[in-house]
């Protein structure tokens, strides 16, 4: 799978994910790797709007490795990184939006619709 690579500078707030809409659990993986010698360290932070319940934040440390989960419940969520050194974080890319997918279905509902109704009135 492709990877977009992003430059982050330390102290630098970078949203690398974004979710809405979405009741399907999943795991968000992305990399981080130190720009110069030292180790990676500073925070992610994980903002999530529960479809029920309130907001909740988590904030975890930085590592080389990061994975975030979404559950069934976590309608919204972003996550963002805040490096105290600068970073290269490595996100996968995502080639398919599901808004296209989601128009093509309204038109084939409207579409059989409008065959039902036409029909339905010719005879």
């Amino acid at each position: 799978m492709a990877k977009l690579t992003l430059s982050v500078k330390a102290g630098q707030r970078l949203k690398v994910f974004s979710r809405k809409f979405s009741s399907v659990p999943m795991t968000y993986e992305f990399d981080a790797e130190p720009a110069g010698t030292e180790k990676v360290s500073g925070i992610v932070e994980v903002e999530i709007t529960q479809t029920l319940f309130r907001k909740k934040q988590l904030k975890l440390p930085l590592q080389e490795h990061n994975v975030i989960k979404a559950s069934m419940w976590d309608t919204f969520m972003d996550v963002y990184v805040t490096p105290d050194v600068d970073v290269q974080v490595e996100v996968p890319k995502r080639s398919m939006s599901a808004k296209p997918v989601i128009i093509g279905l309204i038109l084939v509902v409207l579409a059989l619709a409008s065959v039902v109704m036409v029909t339905a009135f010719n005879q």
